[in-house]
């Protein structure tokens, strides 16, 4: 059995209500997801292969992780929430 139509069937098991309805039976890898649904957007049409064909930059979960949260050193939300912490400080000194 090919690895597309494993993770289709397990993918169709998850989603009957005999599974729970979302639940999926057993771990798959999100590789194996996401080559799953590349393989299968050929046959979903034009509209399908247009996303997958933008020109745009696409940027892996993990990066888009590393941006937000950072790589044990920071990244964009530790940087808001101490500008925050900063000014709430500031403002709570002003009014004593």
């Amino acid at each position: 059995m090919s690895i597309w139509r494993c993770a289709s069937h397990a993918i169709s098991r998850a989603a009957s209500p005999g599974q729970g309805g979302g639940n999926l039976p057993y771990f798959l890898d999100s590789n194996v997801l996401i080559g799953y649904y590349f393989h299968v957007a050929d046959t979903w049409g034009t509209e399908a292969t247009d996303v997958f064909e933008d020109p745009e930059p696409n940027h892996s979960s993990t990066g888009v992780w590393a941006e937000c949260f950072g790589d044990g050193t920071g990244g964009r939300c530790h940087t808001i929430q101490q500008n925050l912490g900063r000014e709430f400080r500031r403002a709570a000194a002003g009014v004593k």
